[in-house]
């Protein structure tokens, strides 16, 4: 190769590496002025966005945008118009995603429909009225295997931390799904059972995972959804982490 055009590549290569290195210190430094500028708001990371000047901010499960002066916020999304594409979307879809290998199954309850082939995580309070209008929907559902895990919200449900123990203690994972049925679905009522149950630990999961309320649903490729759905709407939403056809 001619000497003059390994002087010049080389020297491209120099100039995007810098950039590269240069972008990043921005972003890290503009991380730190944020977090010292505002130290009540949840800042996480701080990325370029898809528009030259401005920032993607992370804070907690949401994202807006700043300058790199790190004074102005924006809230809303970036839309790329050319390929039809919401961002901002995109991008909270995939900062919300749960690594499923974290979710201790052995701390739920397990209901199989049809071939089971898909997977579903459900984070759910025995007297939550969203949760009980889900429960419907489930029962549509095929060909899924479904974790339920109990996380009784007590600041808004007084006796749901009692329900979901005596659940438990119903000691064989079938007993335990068809008591969960009675009490959610049929409101039964339930006799208090002490025995050791992983409410607690459910608890202290559901908040390293920032989930914040009931239902939670949680697909096999870590995408989360709140709140109940038809039955359709839920398949449509597994199917979305299939793998692709051969």
């Amino acid at each position: 190769m001619n000497k003059s055009i390994i002087t010049i590549v080389s020297c491209l290569v120099g100039v995007f590496a810098a950039s590269s290195v240069f972008a990043k210190s921005t972003e890290e430094d503009l991380a730190i002025k944020l977090k010292q500028r505002y130290p009540k708001m949840s800042i996480g990371a701080v990325n370029e966005s898809a528009v030259a000047g401005i920032y993607e901010v992370i804070a907690g499960r949401d994202i807006v945008y700043t300058d790199n002066s790190g004074r102005f916020f924006f809230s809303g999304s970036i839309i790329d118009v050319e390929a039809k594409k919401d961002i901002t979307a995109m991008r909270r879809e995939a900062i919300s995603r749960v690594d499923v290998r974290r979710l201790s199954v052995s701390d739920s309850f397990v209901t199989v429909r049809g071939n089971g082939r898909r997977t579903l995580y459900v984070f759910s309070d025995p007297d939550c009225p969203y949760c009980k209008q889900l429960e419907a929907q489930l029962e549509k559902l095929d060909d899924v295997t479904i974790y339920t895990f109990m996380l009784p919200i007590s600041s808004l449900h007084s006796d749901a931390a009692r329900k979901a123990e005596s659940i438990w203690c119903e000691g064989s994972n079938d007993a335990r799904a068809l008591r969960w049925k009675s009490v959610v679905v049929k409101a039964e009522s339930i006799s208090s059972r002490s025995c050791d149950n992983p409410v607690k630990r459910n608890i202290e999961m559901a908040a390293a995972l920032r989930i914040q309320g009931t239902p939670s649903l949680i697909s096999a490729d870590g995408r989360m959804r709140a709140g109940s759905a038809e039955a359709g709407a839920i398949t449509q939403w597994m199917r979305l982490g299939d793998p692709p056809a051969p």
